[in-house]
C-alpha cells in the first residue's frame, strides 16, 4: 500500500555535496535503492583544478593545441577570482559569478607569451563566502633562447647621427 517515509539529516557543514543510500524492502522481498544528495553548507566551492600549466608559446601543457584552460567552479553562492596584484602575464575570462542556487560556470584561464628562460608561476584565489581556494597558473619559460645583433655598425660621421640597429630575440632584452 502507498505511505509515507520522513528522512531527516543533519546540517551538511562541509564544503561538497555528500549522500548516503539506503533500500526499501516490501514483506514480499521487492527492493528499491534510494540515494540521497544534500548540498554543501553556504559558499561552498568546488573547483575542476587546482593547478595549471602552459608552455611558453602559451599552449597548454596538457594540450598543445589549446591556448586555452577551463576552469570549473562549482558553488551554492556568488564566488570571486582575486588575481595577484602585479601579475599582467595572466588573464581569466571573468572574476565572478555564482547563484544562490548551486551552479557551475567555466572560466577561460589564459597566459601571454612567455619573454624569459624562466618559469613563472602564479596564484589567483577563488572566494565565496569566506572560504578560499588558491589556483596556481605556472608557465614554462622560452627554450633557445637567442638575441641577435651585428656585429659592428657602419661608420658614424664625426657630426653625430642615428643609426637602426636591428634585434632579433625570442625574449625580452
Amino acid at each position: 500500500s502507498d505511505g509515507s517515509l520522513v528522512i531527516g539529516t543533519d546540517q551538511n557543514e562541509t564544503k561538497s555535496d555528500r549522500t548516503a543510500s539506503f533500500t526499501l524492502v516490501s514483506d514480499a522481498g521487492l527492493k528499491q535503492k534510494v540515494t540521497i544528495r544534500q548540498t554543501p553548507a553556504a559558499g561552498a566551492l568546488n573547483l575542476s583544478s587546482t593547478s595549471f600549466t602552459f608552455n611558453a608559446d602559451r599552449t597548454s601543457a596538457k594540450d598543445e593545441t589549446r591556448s586555452v584552460e577551463t576552469l570549473n567552479i562549482r558553488s551554492n553562492s556568488t564566488w570571486t577570482i582575486k588575481l595577484p596584484d602585479g601579475v599582467n602575464w595572466l588573464h581569466v575570462s571573468k572574476t565572478s559569478g555564482g547563484t544562490a542556487a548551486q551552479s557551475s560556470e567555466s572560466v577561460n584561464i589564459s597566459v601571454d607569451n612567455a619573454v624569459s628562460d624562466a618559469s613563472r608561476t602564479a596564484v589567483f584565489e577563488v572566494i565565496s563566502e569566506g572560504n578560499v581556494v588558491e589556483v596556481q597558473v605556472t608557465q614554462e619559460g622560452v627554450k633557445d633562447i637567442f638575441l641577435r645583433a651585428p656585429e659592428q655598425l657602419d661608420k658614424i660621421a664625426f657630426q653625430g647621427g642615428e643609426r637602426m640597429l636591428r634585434i632579433e630575440s625570442n625574449a625580452e632584452w
